[in-house]
């Protein structure tokens, strides 16, 4: 099921890109800064940025962040610490204060991996699974996804768009997924 979930988000990403046209504008200025930023850090060293797996080397040239930016930082207790505090240094360094770092045990990250998360952020954008998705192509992206197996965790903002989160919970209703567990954050 994990793997129908995944491919229906690329394919609806496709679809996404294909359908609206949109600039692209190289400018380091003018680039859009990342709202969230979803890091999942793996046992075998592995770490996993807004849905895309890099290398922590990749991980420092790709992200645009700003004092504005979001990170949640989750992982099992067995990851190296070393490699926590690099990130969080790094953050820092960039400005980004607000910076949530979630440690579970090893059974209960695997069980959060099971999860399908979907941020609603503040800007009425969602994220699934750490990548940006258009609210209308949420329905392809769970289509598939009502097993017993899978359940979705929905972080709202604080400041979420009460009109978006409307839309979601519709949508995931609309899909036959029952087992939603809802969390606020402000982070």
């Amino acid at each position: 099921m994990r793997i129908i979930f995944t491919w229906l988000v690329i394919l609806s990403i496709i679809i996404s890109c294909s359908s609206e046209p949109e600039t692209v504008n190289h400018s380091a200025d003018n680039q859009e800064k990342l709202e969230l930023v979803d890091v999942r850090l793996y046992e075998n060293g592995d770490m996993k940025i807004n849905g895309r797996t890099l290398s922590e080397t990749a991980f420092l040239d790709v992200l645009e962040v700003n004092e504005q930016t979001k990170v949640r930082i989750s992982s099992s207790d067995k990851v190296y610490t070393s490699l926590v505090h690099r990130l969080t240094r790094e953050f820092a360094n960039r400005n980004v204060g607000n910076v949530h770092f979630n440690m579970m045990t090893s059974d209960e990250f695997l069980e959060y991996e099971k999860n399908v998360v979907i941020d609603i952020l503040e800007s009425g954008k969602i994220m699934v699974d750490g990548t940006l998705l258009h609210t209308e192509d949420l329905k392809y992206a769970v289509r598939n996804e009502s097993s017993k197996d899978f359940s979705v965790i929905l972080s709202v903002s604080n400041e979420a768009i009460m009109g978006t989160v409307f839309d979601v919970q519709k949508t995931l209703k609309k899909s036959g997924i029952d087992r939603i567990n809802y969390s606020s954050s402000s982070s």
